[in-house]
């Protein structure tokens, strides 16, 4: 799930949460600093939900007055166009190409930890990506389940010496990113055969006995580091906790109470983000290769 990380650095999104970004790029093998792009076909279709207004039955005159507003999703969209990619920071001051006028080094999200204060960004990467490994994961945090990071937070413009404590660590950051890769595809399994109920029990089980050990080891390593280390790379432990995942990435999280209404909440939130996946992924793949080039 953290291998590789992108993180929104757009501000019009909202203040950055830099201690949480910093946790991440410590934590993840590659972490961008990123900006991200939205379809507007999809950000015109949530204006609309939000507004209670079902497309498929909208008047006439509600149609013509959306159109005026340039609110009116287009339902001749490519389905080959992905809803969400990015630029890594940097790449929007490449030239763009002298045949299309396109921007070069646009990247499709797809098994990156995508992390951003838009909920908008996030519900558009859950739109795109359905039912994985990753995605699984985050619907458990979404429902309660605890992905404890390591209590560790840095200078966000520390990059040089979080790279060397990264290196220092790595093989207790990499116990840590595997045991977090095998429980979100145990998850996935699960959640793909309908196993909810199992889903949640197994994942708290892992999270509580194995993960939380693997965070508090890096947390340990990093506060024996030598001070002088520490210092440049601007090193601090959090008094209040590290913020949860569920909640960072699913606006507000959603925490029922017991496990019959966990499972429900669960299943819903697993049907919503698998929802139409199967129709996208061939042409999306179609997509990439059309875009390889410019990667």
């Amino acid at each position: 799930m953290f291998y590789r990380a992108a993180l929104d650095i757009n501000k019009k999104n909202g203040p950055l949460n830099t201690r949480f970004i910093s946790c991440v790029k410590f934590v993840a093998d590659v972490a961008a600093p990123a900006a991200f792009y939205i379809h507007g076909e999809f950000t015109k279709q949530l204006v609309l939900q939000s507004l209670d207004f079902c497309i498929e039955n909208l008047t006439s005159e509600q149609q013509n007055i959306l159109k005026e507003l340039d609110l009116l999703p287009d339902d001749k969209k490519s389905p080959d166009v992905p809803t969400l990619v990015y630029l890594v920071e940097g790449s929007w001051d490449k030239p763009a190409d002298p045949q299309t006028g396109a921007m070069s080094g646009l990247i499709i999200p797809n098994r990156e930890f995508v992390l951003s204060t838009s909920e908008t960004v996030h519900k558009a990467h859950l739109r795109d990506s359905g039912l994985n490994a990753q995605t699984a994961i985050l619907c458990l945090a979404a429902v309660g389940l605890d992905i404890m990071l390591p209590n560790v937070s840095f200078s966000i413009i520390a990059d040089e010496e979080i790279e060397r404590i990264k290196e220092d660590l790595m093989e207790e950051r990499h116990g840590y990113l595997e045991l977090v890769a095998n429980i979100a595809d145990q998850s996935f399994e699960r959640l793909k055969d309908g196993n909810y109920r199992d889903a949640i029990r197994w994942a708290e089980s892992e999270a509580a006995f194995k993960l939380a050990p693997k965070a508090r080891i890096i947390e340990e390593a990093v506060s024996s580091l030598a001070t002088r280390q520490l210092r440049k790379a601007g090193y601090s432990f959090w008094k209040d906790g590290v913020p949860a995942i569920g909640s960072a990435y699913i606006a507000g999280g959603i925490i029922p109470a017991g496990l019959a209404a966990t499972q429900v909440a669960l299943k819903t939130l697993v049907d919503t983000v698998n929802q139409n996946r199967s129709e996208r992924l061939l042409p999306e793949v179609a997509y990439a290769m059309k875009i390889s080039k410019a990667l």
